[in-house]
This record gives C-alpha cells, structure tokens and sequence, in this order.
C-alpha cells in the first residue's frame, strides 16, 4: 500500500515539473502571464474602421521534377466595419486554372461568403492568429507548458513622430517533441497593452496520413506547414491593426506534391475610436459568442466564360444568404449583420485593384520585401527536440511498386521510425524474377535542407534523368512492352542534399560510394507479348563491374506560369566518378514554350553533354526511346557525347492539345560529332493538363525506325 502511495506522489509530480521546467526565463513566464491576461481582455475602444484588404491563393502541382501551376485565386475588397455592421465591398476577383485553361475568369459566386473572413474584429485579442486547439494547440492557452518551452528573446523600441517609444518584446516558443498538432515559433508582444503584433511559427513535424499505424495499397497523404508569418502596424500612433498574413506549406499524395502559398494585405486603413489610453478595465470578457465563419471556397473548372449576368444574378443569392446569417454557425454572423456587394461597373477580372496579371509572381497581394521580412522573422526558430515516436509500415503504396524487365513485378514495404527532426526509414522489396532490393535510410529536415544518408541494394537505370521506377514507366513497360530504360545493380551508400519539401526544387546534390555490377533481363511478361508472337523484349546493357566514388549535382530554373506568354526552362547536370574508372560527364538542358497565335503553340528544347575520361559502358549517353528521339527503340545509339533536339506545334487549350512533333538525337564519340548521323522521328501527340500528360505516337525515320506508342507522365514535350 505504501508503494502505491509512493508512485501516486510520483505520477501526480510529473505534470508540476512539466511545467517547472517550461520556462528558461523569468521573464518569459511574466510574457506569457501577460500574454494570456490579455487573450481574456475585450479592447473595444475601436468604434469602426475601412480598409482595402487584397489576398492571393496559389496551388502548384509538381510531378517527376515538372512543376505547373495548378490554381490561383486572387480577391480585393473594401471593408467598412463597425459594431453592428459590416459593408464588404468586392473590387477585384479572379481566378485561374492554367494546367485547364490559361484565361482568369470570374471565381464562383460563393466568394461572397468567403470574403467575409478579410474582415476582422479589433475587439478580439487574438484577431487573426487564432489557433483551433483540435489543429494546433495554441501556446498561450492555459496548460501549454505541457506541451511547449518558452524562452525570452530580443527587444525592439520603435520611435514614433510625437516622441513617444514602443517597445515590443519577442517570446520565444519550442515544441517539447515532434507533433504535427504542435508549433515552433516567435511571438512579439507589445510591452504595454502585450497584445501580439508579431508572429511566425511553423509546425514542428508534418502530417502524415501513415504515421500512427499500418498503411496497405492507399498512397501515402501528408502536409507540411513551412510557416505562418502575421505582421501588425501601429496605425494613427494609437492602434495595432494587421498588416500582412503570408503561409507556405505543401501537401503530398504519394510521390506527388503540392505546394500551396496565402498572401494577405491590408492597407489604407481609417480608424474611428476613443484616444489612446490604458484599457479601461483590463478585465476578464464577458461570455461572448464564438464566431466561427462557415467559409467555402470551390474550385471551378471551365474552359467556357460565364456570362455576367447569370454570375450577378448567382453572386446576389450568395450575398443575400451572408445577409441573413447562413455563412456562420451558431447566429447570424454572432449579432453582426454582414453585407457583401459588387462595386458597380468594375471590371472584376482586369480592373485596376488586381496586378495587371494573375500570372505576375512578383505581383501577390504582399509585396516582396515584406515576405522577406515575415520568412526571416522565423529563419532563426530552434528545431523540434530529438525524441523517439511510434513506428509505421507501409506496404504495397504506388510509390513501392514498380514493373519492369529485370524485376519483373516487384512489392515493397516500408517501415519509418520518427526521431523529432529526423526519422529512419527500412525499404524491403523483392521481384517476381528474385531480384531483392533494400535501402536504410537516414533523413533529416530543416526548414531550409532536406539531408538522407542512406545504404542501399537495388537497381539503378543507365539513364540517370529518365525516371525509370515511376507508374508511367511501369505502365509502358507492362502493357506495352516497352521497357525504355538500362539498369545495372548497385550496392553502396550515398549522401543526399536538396531544398526542403516545402521549397522549390531548384538543386540536388548525391555523392556516394558504390560498387557497380551488371544484371541481366529475366522477366518478358507483357501485354503486347500476349498479342504479338513474335515481339520479344529487349535485352538489358551488360554493365561493368566497378568500385565507384562520385558525385551528380544538378540545377533547375524555370520561368512563366502563363501559358500562352514564353515559359522558359534550364537544367545543368554535372556527374563525376573515380575509382575503377574516372571520368566526368557535364550535361545542359534548355526549353521553351508558348503561344504563336490562333490557338496554335509550341514547344522547343534542346540537350548537348560530353563525357571526359575513361567512361564506362553503364555510363554512356544513350539515344532512342520516349525521352530522346522517339520512333526508335532504347539505346540506338550510345556514346561519349551527345546533343539532342525536340520540337513540336500544338493546338488546343491545356486541358487538351493535339501535337505534331519531331525529335532529332545523336550520341557517339566527340571526334565524330561534325559527321554525326543522328537519329530522327515524327509522329502526332495528345498532351492532358498543360503536358503533365502525354500519349505519342511516332515513327521512327532511316535506318531502324518504326512505329512506337509511347506514354509519359511528367516531363514537358
């Protein structure tokens, strides 16, 4: 009885020291006192307000190194707020699709209840950072230090005409472990009133929908929140009002990504309210209803305009609905009536509250140097603490299974073990030919690098761009018999940098050790076999035995979002190796793309590389096939050097578009380069979503040539 007494004290001392050792300061636990005395304070010397608020969406699609621009939405509104009332005028709204049609159209009418969200109550202590503790818990909340450290950081006085200095103080935030409900972050607190005026947090582990368990067959699902940023401006010398809201993230779905930016700006503001004082009774608020805005947002798709006066006559039944409350729940907008118009004769789509394009990057609703400010506001925060979280296993997802003619049908399975900021990952895989495959991984992610050390057995492919595992490879391959690729087996470890998942993916750099062996073509199951007596795959390269040390670096750029302006495209790709053999092989890819006139388009890129020293077999440029110059098979050619050209006219809109295309390639020795005989090939295409998405068929000029349907996924023309 008297253990059990004992383990009791114990137990119940556990959360009393959770909190004693919340605080690395005292200031900070006098900040955060503060801070949540001021979360129950009601400040309504605000008596009314006008603004001009403008937000930006955007959604990228990135697939197998191609990014396009998905869906972007931008809005403009006036807002005239008071206690009982608020007039929400719309002055710009707009939308686009450009992977489905490149023209920006008028957004679905149910913005009207979107744009309530721009408006914002002065009276409400937490105004535009509140945090919904079933997403994230909130580390002012009351019990936080359950789950949060926080520590005191810099000072800031500001002088303003008149004298008077303000001075504002940083609160420091670190999660006790890694939790995707969890944040790190930096608030800065104003010394007087300790209303937040500055935020940035990021959530210290994303989200995956494989992290809690065992994951069969369904593609992995999970999200990143690179930031929330939220910057407020002393306005009048009296008031702390928002100025700007910036977030990124991006959202997965298995090798898939998406990544997502918001933008907000607030300016012009006019202010009505009692002069500058201390809050005149610092007290706890009175029960007030929690207003939680109902706000929806559709995406629409369409390559017709629609007429304005069937979008009016939709866009007052929205507004009509605001009015009456049926955007809220729980009362009609919590007893303030909402009342959203169009400005009358404003061009909605072109007019002047909205950037001359939607397309304009530098252009969003914030300008550039302040994103810049709000990004390096958290640049500095700690990392998430190492700790050990609950494993997963992932078996059969897309990205682990695979077809091709070395391992037949190969299956995979995963197991991730969280570590904070880092995680292990085991990768088994075996074929249905007994090829057998494992990687052991180490990963770790800042919010700026993306680090995987890693051991490994498997298959690598000869050409090192091609993508040679994905499902457009595997389909071609199973269905059709194509087998575009040549693969050698390697066993070795390897080092990889790259820009975090929530960043672009403009650089990678892979430097290993690794021994390299030859493997051979053992399975020829394919649909077309099943048709075609007489078809027999191809065989597989013979590589070379060799102990390698190398390096691939390479390096992306990439301009335009509009389709019908020039899209430009460059890639360097600089790969050396010593050991058994040493030699180096530079690489440059250019591409451009764009609208000629009448519908009619086109599509140009070119490729040139060169290998210096002792290259070996698995190591030579290589030309035929759906990458290079399609009509001819794999590997026609193989060589030191190379150059390569493909151009096309289309015509149509991104959703669809029919091509006429020709492809030109050569690869060989550099001395024969001026008297090169190079391969060619023409055929007709049809791309889907701005050319994520293509089905050719080609014929193969000269010597070898022949018919060839060819499948792509990813990868431009």
């Amino acid at each position: 009885m008297r253990f059990l007494y004992v383990l009791a004290l114990l137990l119940a001392a556990i959360p009393l020291h959770a909190q004693d050792d919340a605080y690395r300061d005292p200031r900070a636990r006098e900040l955060v006192r503060l801070a949540r005395a001021r979360r129950a304070v009601v400040d309504d010397r605000i008596t009314a307000y006008e603004v001009t608020a403008r937000e930006r969406i955007s959604a990228r699609l990135a697939v197998l190194g191609t990014e396009r621009l998905l869906f972007r939405r931008e809005t403009a509104a006036r807002i005239e707020w008071s206690r009982d009332t608020v007039n929400i005028e719309l002055l710009g709204a707009r939308e686009a699709a450009p992977v489905v049609s490149a023209r920006a159209q008028l957004p679905s009418p149910d913005i009207a209840s979107s744009v309530t969200a721009l408006a914002f109550d002065p009276a409400d202590s937490e105004m535009l950072i509140r945090l919904d503790s079933a997403t994230i818990r909130n580390p002012l909340s009351p019990g936080s230090e359950a789950y949060y450290r926080f520590a005191a950081g810099d000072s800031l006085s500001i002088r303003i005409p008149g004298g008077r200095v303000v001075r504002i103080l940083e609160l420091r935030i670190t999660a006790r472990r890694a939790d995707p409900h969890l944040i790190n972050g930096s608030f800065w607190l104003d010394s007087e009133t300790h209303a937040v005026v500055r935020a940035g947090f990021r959530q210290s582990r994303p989200y995956s929908s494989t992290a809690t368990g065992i994951s069969v067959i369904a593609p992995e699902v999970g999200g990143e929140l690179d930031y929330v940023a939220i910057d407020y401006g002393l306005w009048d010398r009296r008031w702390w009002l928002p100025r700007t809201v910036a977030a990124r993230g991006v959202a997965r779905v298995g090798g898939t990504r998406l990544p997502l930016t918001y933008e907000r700006r607030y300016e012009g503001y006019r202010v009505q309210g009692d002069t500058l004082a201390a809050l005149p009774a610092q007290t706890a608020s009175p029960a007030r209803p929690e207003c939680r805005r109902r706000v929806r947002m559709s995406v629409t798709v369409r390559t017709t305009e629609r007429s304005d006066t069937a979008w009016d006559a939709a866009w007052r039944r929205e507004a009509e609905r605001v009015a009456k409350g049926d955007s809220t729940d729980g009362g009609p907008a919590c007893g303030r009536t909402f009342l959203v118009k169009r400005a009358e004769g404003v061009d909605l789509v072109g007019g002047p509250s909205l950037p001359a394009s939607i397309y304009d990057a530098g252009e969003g609703a914030v300008r550039e140097e302040d994103l810049k400010a709000l990004t390096d506001l958290i640049g500095g925060l700690e990392g998430t603490p190492w700790s050990v979280g609950r494993p997963s296993v992932q078996v059969l997802t897309p990205e682990l299974v695979r077809f091709n003619r070395v391992e037949g049908l190969s299956l995979g399975a995963r197991a991730v073990l969280p570590l904070g900021p880092a995680e292990l990952r085991g990768e088994l895989r075996a074929g249905t030919t007994d090829e057998v495959g494992a990687r052991l991984a180490g990963i770790h992610s800042t919010p700026l690098l993306r680090r995987e050390v890693a051991l490994y057995r498997g298959l690598e492919a000869v050409q090192m761009g091609s993508q040679p595992f994905t499902l457009g490879s595997s389909l071609s391959a199973l269905l059709l018999g194509r087998d575009e690729n040549d693969y050698f087996r390697g066993t070795g470890a390897e080092l990889r940098l790259s820009p975090a998942a929530t960043r672009r993916q403009r650089w990678d750099l892979r430097l290993f050790a690794e021994h390299q062996g030859p493997v051979g073509a053992r399975s020829d199951l394919n649909l077309r076999g099943a048709f075609d007596d007489d078809f027999e795959p191809r065989s597989n390269l013979m590589a070379e035995r060799l102990d390698q040390a190398g390096a691939t670096f390479r390096i992306r750029a990439a301009r335009g979002d509009d389709p019908t302006r020039l899209r430009t495209h460059a890639e360097l790709e600089l790969h050396a190796e010593t050991g058994g053999r040493s030699f180096a092989r530079p690489l440059v890819r250019l591409g451009a793309e764009g609208l000629i006139g009448g519908g009619v388009g086109y599509g140009l890129s070119v490729a040139g590389g060169s290998g210096l020293g002792d290259v070996p077999v698995q190591r030579l440029w290589q030309i035929g096939g759906v990458t290079t110059v399609r009509g001819h098979d794999a590997a026609s050619l193989r060589g030191k050097s190379v150059w390569l050209t493909r151009a096309e006219l289309t015509r149509g809109t991104p959703l669809f578009r029919l091509s006429l295309f020709g492809d030109a390639g050569w690869a060989g020795d550099s001395v024969d380069i001026l008297r090169s005989h190079p391969l060619k090939g023409v055929g007709v295409g049809l791309a889907f979503l701005d050319n994520l998405v293509r089905v050719d068929l080609a014929r193969g000029l000269g010597t070898g040539g022949g018919y060839g349907l060819h499948l792509r996924v990813g990868g431009g023309i």
